[in-house]
């Protein structure tokens, strides 16, 4: 300031003008409105993916009640509306919680399902199809694996596993993968049927496994199961496993080089019209229905499996409108 008070160097003191803040405003609103809109759109993405996942582990969780219940127990637990139409019964719970969110659940038991017949009418299914009656062969004097349910729960699981995939995958733009039904993953399904016999301290162990995948479908990955795991006692007739063929079929079999003992194993499909590729290094003796034309012993048809579906829904939605939630599907015994 000079001597009278007055500023030597004059100070600009207006500030900013409007349409300086409405050029500021136009200008952080273009940097940061696409990386807000891609922030939500994740977010959504993301929740959206976890809700189909937890929706999914509900239905596999009252698949496996349903699967360990008695009939006269799946009555009772599952019983706010039950409707039996010819081989099919259904049952209804409804308001089942899950963390905040509520759901009715419709599980429908079909043994008619199983009931198929192949093009020249003969029964080839596992209710109506005459399966052997096997007095000679028991876990005392055999190694007894059986695939029951294990082909329907594989079907499931991968194609849930491809649903989570292609949500995961999607971005603002949409899904990146394409759209396959269940239906995709049983045509292309492929299975490897695992024998494996291991000398471990000189005890023999017996392990038999189903691995399941579908490379035609994105992300459904692969699911296995364990038929049977004991150990083989040397003075046994050999290794029987059971399995209902599907398209795409194997069996690789492995056997320690330090078991000397001769071991049969036994296939026995269900249908003989199925052939199936064998992997077999250490040339286990196979027998097989499969190049047989004569039946093996007297066989019966009986109702032994049930296809069981467990439809997820909103509660309170209509379940002959409403799209499930998610869809479920297993097999139980009889």
């Amino acid at each position: 300031m000079d001597r009278e008070g007055k500023r030597i160097f004059p100070i600009d003191d207006k500030g900013f003008s409007l349409v300086e803040l409405l050029v500021c405003i136009a200008i952080i609103a273009l940097v940061f409105g696409p990386l807000l809109k891609n922030f939500l759109v994740s977010a959504r993405v993301n929740a959206k993916a976890k809700k189909v996942q937890q929706e999914t582990i509900l239905a596999q969780n009252i698949a496996e009640d349903v699967k360990s219940k008695t009939f006269l127990e799946i009555a009772s637990t599952y019983n706010d509306n039950t409707i039996v139409h010819g081989d099919k019964t259904i049952y209804t719970k409804k308001l089942i919680q899950d963390g905040k969110n509520k759901y009715d659940i419709q599980i429908i038991m079909d043994k008619d399902v199983y009931k198929e017949v192949n093009p020249d009418g003969d029964p080839v299914g596992y209710n109506n199809y005459k399966m052997p009656i096997i007095t000679d062969i028991n876990e005392i004097k055999n190694v007894i694996a059986t695939e029951n349910h294990e082909t329907s729960m594989a079907i499931t699981v991968l194609y849930n596993n491809y649903r989570w995939y292609r949500e995961q995958t999607k971005t603002d733009t949409g899904y990146t993968v394409g759209e396959y039904s269940e239906d995709d993953v049983r045509i292309n399904l492929s299975r490897d049927i695992q024998v494996t016999i291991r000398n471990l301290s000189g005890n023999i162990k017996v392990r038999v496994q189903a691995v399941y995948n579908c490379e035609a479908v994105p992300g459904s990955g692969s699911e296995s199961y364990v038929l049977k795991e004991t150990d083989y006692n040397r003075d046994m007739n050999g290794i029987y496993v059971f399995y209902k063929p599907i398209l795409h079929d194997k069996v690789t079999i492995q056997k320690d080089s330090t078991i000397t003992e001769t071991m049969d194993l036994f296939l026995v499909s269900q249908d003989t019209d199925y052939g199936i590729v064998l992997d077999n290094p250490g040339f286990v003796p196979v027998y097989s229905n499969v190049s047989l034309t004569s039946p093996l012993v007297k066989k019966e048809a009986k109702t032994r499996l049930y296809d069981v579906t467990v439809k997820l829904f909103s509660a309170g939605a209509d379940y002959e409108t409403a799209v499930p939630c998610v869809t479920f599907h297993t097999t139980k015994e009889e």
